[in-house]
């Protein structure tokens, strides 16, 4: 198998925090498998502690005082010769010039592009825009994360997509392979933007209330992550409701704390 130089360029200059998530992980696997190299080329936002989980990568700063996707083209158009696979995270118009500025130089190159997308997304994308149907042509290989949406961009846009769901990449968390069925714990774990209209977590919330009678043993709710103010608002009416119900509530407004606020009802 070829051990392919890689290269990942978000949209949007990376956080700390997505080191660890499917944007970058992704290519992190790819490269593990089967690649010679990985970068990951953006402007820098913060420190990137993640990085040391993030083995034989380099991150590569785009300049400062540049626009990150001006920078980014500039940095392609003096690197594309050192990139064998291209990956992007999103069919954004941000990364029309991009891709074809990578096309035109390495044309034998690859372009992978992971959609992260849901319906409403994918309803919308600009079809009847010439640039943007370029776009789609210059990407090699195109996946998203559900199967309903593989087959309604497959009729939509008339070429192959893979379905390739999200997952859990276990090397990164070798601890998790010695544990027993017997030593886990009865929870239901969330980690995401709690409250956003994307994770629906108002959803999960009334949903464990309402199987919460019809369990048999006691399962405690854990919520992890940055919260919205609205949902905050919502959780506090939740417990008002529902005193009895055992929720855990970990707000980490910055991600950079060792534990956040703690509520249990």
């Amino acid at each position: 198998m070829s051990n392919y130089k890689m290269c990942m360029i978000p949209a949007y200059p990376l956080e700390n925090v997505q080191l660890l998530k499917d944007r970058v992980i992704f290519p992190y696997v790819c490269y593990r498998t089967f690649g010679e190299s990985l970068r990951l080329v953006t402007k820098r936002t913060e420190d990137y502690p993640y990085l040391s989980y993030l083995e034989g990568v380099d991150l590569i700063p785009l300049p400062e005082d540049q626009p990150h996707m001006e920078a980014a083209v500039r940095y392609m158009s003096e690197h594309a010769e050192e990139i064998d696979l291209l990956f992007l995270f999103g069919a954004r118009g941000e990364y029309m010039k991009l891709a074809r500025t990578y096309k035109s130089l390495r044309p034998d190159g690859i372009i992978y592009l992971k959609l992260d997308t849901n319906i409403d997304w994918a309803n919308a994308y600009p079809l009847h825009d010439s640039q943007f149907s370029i776009f789609l042509k210059d990407c090699d290989i195109i996946s998203c994360e559900a199967r309903r949406l593989q087959s309604f961009l497959y009729k939509k846009w008339q070429r192959p997509v893979e379905y390739i769901p999200n997952g859990v990449y276990y090397p990164l968390y070798p601890e998790a392979g010695s544990v027993c069925f017997e030593e886990k714990e009865n929870m239901i774990l969330t980690v995401g933007r709690l409250g956003t209209a994307q994770k629906n977590t108002l959803l999960l919330l009334y949903a464990y209330a309402l199987a919460f009678l019809q369990l048999k043993e006691p399962w405690d709710l854990v919520m992890v992550g940055s919260v919205t103010p609205e949902f905050q608002s919502e959780y506090e009416e939740f417990c008002r409701r529902f005193p009895a119900r055992r929720c855990l509530f970990y707000c980490r407004n910055d991600f950079t704390a060792d534990r956040g606020n703690q509520t249990s009802v």
